[in-house]
């Protein structure tokens, strides 16, 4: 995960799971080969209506390869983000 450090410096950033359980990111995509990092708000109006279609080729192309999507939220408060990251979840991220 020297990508990681290069970003965030020696602080590893840590990562909410679907399960809610919070982890390192180098242990949650330590066996991944693609990280893609979507940055996305429930106030966005375009972020929404991508993130289904984001969900799709997220279960297509993860059975051919390892690949994992980090949901980077640009809400403007937690509570905002935790319930758009409860629908995101639902469509498959």
């Amino acid at each position: 995960m020297s990508v990681l450090k290069e970003l965030f410096g020696s602080s590893a950033p840590r990562l909410l799971c679907q399960d809610g359980t919070i982890v390192p990111a180098s242990a949650a995509l330590s066996n991944k080969r693609y990280v893609m990092l979507y940055i996305s708000a429930s106030w966005c109006p375009p972020c929404r209506s991508f993130t289904p279609k984001l969900a799709m080729f997220h279960e297509r192309f993860n059975q051919q390869h390892s690949f994992e999507v980090v949901f980077v939220s640009g809400d403007r408060d937690e509570a905002s983000m935790l319930a758009y990251y409860h629908n995101a979840r639902h469509s498959g991220l």
